[in-house]
């Protein structure tokens, strides 16, 4: 009687696991001895597959534009085949991030690059847009990289969800790196960072008209002179000098700070900027002119401080305030009693 109803028993439960097949064996190979939600063993890969897998990609013959990484981003412009000339304005635009994935991935942000047919990178467009921007300026990325660009050669605007705040989300500095700081991550963070490798979109194909369009070289300093070595309350006078190809009025401006030492990463010393200085007047003057900036240190706090003289020269191409380029150049001095 008693080996009878073990029979019995037997056959319920291979009837049970055949009834419910995948519960009964995701308790028999994962050997879990805590209650947990019973699913089959396919569904349990297929759940956790998604930080593994390849990018997903579309293909761009939609007018809307394509997705990719679990629908991450679609772009409504530029549109299919479109033809963007270098000489007018336009813009990189897309429908806004799901709520859910900004939320997941708090901290993160877009980078945006073009690239051509191969997915080789052509030009980067800036150091990364807020989860939830939805558009940016493209022109003055094409004017800036003109020479990059080839007649018919078909672009894309490739979209990642790339990592830009390291100190944002680090616990701290690796202490076996000396010298710089190698952000650490909690092993939630890391598993973030692994899983937006994923997330990558393309943009419908298009090419950039180059015609007529005269690049503007940005200025150059030519030199910049003046003395080393200064007392205290004795007049320093520099000369700064630049060139440019098309403008014939630069903006220069000169700003005078402490050089002294920092302490860096892991207590390792270098020198550097200790903020705040004082902004000499800007100058608007001829291209090629010498034109000079006068700075009297005070008294020093030591024996002798150490000074840097940065100075930049501007050129402004527009009357909405758009500068081509901020060229820089530092000259260290010392002043003593």
């Amino acid at each position: 009687m008693k080996s009878g109803f073990i029979n019995l028993l037997v056959v319920a439960i291979v009837a049970a696991g055949i009834m419910f097949g995948g519960g009964v064996y995701y308790f028999k190979h994962h050997n879990i001895t805590q209650p947990v939600e019973m699913q089959s063993e396919d569904t349990q890969t297929s759940l956790s597959s998604d930080s593994a897998r390849a990018p997903i990609q579309t293909s761009s013959n939609s007018a809307a534009g394509t997705q990719s990484g679990a629908g991450f981003l679609t772009f409504t412009s530029p549109t299919k085949d479109k033809v963007i000339s270098v000489n007018s304005t336009s813009n990189v635009s897309w429908s806004p991030v799901s709520i859910a994935l900004q939320s997941k991935f708090k901290g993160f942000a877009m980078k945006f690059l073009i690239v051509n047919s191969k997915n080789e990178v052509v030009v980067s467009l800036g150091d990364g847009d807020q989860l939830n921007s939805t558009s940016f300026k493209l022109d003055s990325y094409l004017k800036g990289n003109v020479d990059n660009f080839k007649a018919g050669e078909k672009y894309r605007i490739k979209a990642d969800l790339g990592y830009f705040s390291p100190q944002g989300l680090s616990i701290g500095c690796d202490p076996n790196v000396k010298g710089e700081c190698v952000p650490l991550y909690s092993d939630a963070t890391n598993k973030l960072i692994q899983e937006s490798k994923n997330y990558i979109s393309y943009s419908p194909e298009f090419t950039v008209d180059t015609t007529g369009f005269v690049k503007n070289n940005p200025p150059v300093i030519a030199s910049l002179t003046g003395p080393i070595a200064l007392r205290a309350g004795e007049k320093g006078t520099w000369a700064l000098v630049a060139t440019d190809d098309t403008a014939t009025t630069l903006r220069y401006s000169c700003n005078v700070g402490l050089w002294t030492e920092l302490s860096g990463p892991n207590g390792v010393p270098f020198m550097g900027s200790s903020g705040g200085g004082s902004f000499l007047p800007d100058q608007t003057a001829a291209v090629g002119a010498s034109v000079l900036f006068e700075y009297t240190p005070t008294k020093p706090t030591t024996g002798k401080e150490y000074y840097n003289l940065t100075c930049n020269v501007i050129e402004q191409i527009s009357s909405s305030q758009e500068l081509s380029a901020r060229y820089q150049k530092d000259l260290h001095f010392t002043v003593s009693n």
